[in-house]
Order: C-alpha cells, then sequence, then structure tokens
C-alpha cells in the first residue's frame, strides 16, 4: 500500500512541476487579438484622417488619395440624398393629389346633399296650403 501511495503522490507531485506549455488554441487567440487590434488602430487613424484630424504625416499622393475618396464618398451621399429627396417629393405628390381628390367628393356629396334637402324642403304646396289661397267655406 505505501509503495502505492508513494507513486501515486510521485506521479501528480512531478505534473505539478513541470511547466505548464501555452495551448495552441489559446497561442492562435493571441495572435488573432493582436492582428484585430492593429487592424482596429489603423481603420481608427484613417478615419481620422478622413475627418480631416492626423493629416501631417501624408505626403503629396496620400493627401491625393484622400482627396479622391472622399469626393467618390461625398458623390455617393449626394446622389443617396437626391433619391431620397425625389422619393420624398414624389410621396407628398400622391398624398395632395389624394387629399384633392378626397376634397373633390366631399365637396360633390355636399353639394348633393345641400341640392337634396333644398329640393325636399321646396315641395310645391297643395291646394288650399298655399299662403296666397284663402279659404272660404263652401256654400251650398
Amino acid at each position: 500500500m505505501e509503495d502505492t501511495l508513494t507513486r501515486y503522490y510521485g506521479l501528480h507531485s512531478n505534473t505539478v512541476e513541470k511547466p505548464v506549455q501555452p495551448c495552441l488554441a489559446l497561442e492562435i487567440e493571441n495572435t488573432n487579438r493582436e492582428m484585430l487590434r492593429s487592424e482596429l488602430y489603423d481603420q481608427a487613424h484613417k478615419l481620422r484622417q478622413m475627418k480631416g484630424e492626423d493629416l501631417e504625416g501624408l505626403n503629396v499622393e496620400e493627401l491625393g488619395q484622400l482627396e479622391k475618396k472622399l469626393e467618390a464618398g461625398l458623390s455617393l451621399v449626394i446622389n443617396t440624398k437626391e433619391e431620397r429627396t425625389l422619393n420624398e417629393i414624389n410621396k407628398l405628390q400622391r398624398k395632395m393629389k389624394m387629399t384633392l381628390h378626397r376634397e373633390k367628393l366631399v365637396t360633390v356629396n355636399s353639394e348633393l346633399i345641400n341640392n337634396v334637402s333644398i329640393s325636399s324642403n321646396s315641395t310645391p304646396p297643395l291646394d288650399g296650403d298655399s299662403p296666397n289661397s284663402s279659404r272660404l267655406p263652401l256654400r251650398s
């Protein structure tokens, strides 16, 4: 039994004392993290340059390339804005047409209603109901 315990503790004590090597997956993750960090820094730097910041280190050619990128981006923004503005104008025109159409319908309907009520109020009087007729007793 003592021999078994010695082997047991001996095996476990040896494994604890061995230096732990980093896992391959951990190394890959660290490498990816560093690449992403570097890419993030580069993209943030490019964004600052597009905003007109951090231009000191650029030469004339790089400034020209940046200008072309900005012009292309501005052109896309202008086209998108024009398209959306035209869509809004078309929507408003359709709404106006619908509103005008409804107003015409309401006007026609109210004119019809007025004509009907006027004509129903202007029924010709029956004989003897007219204010000009006088009621005389009948003599036999």
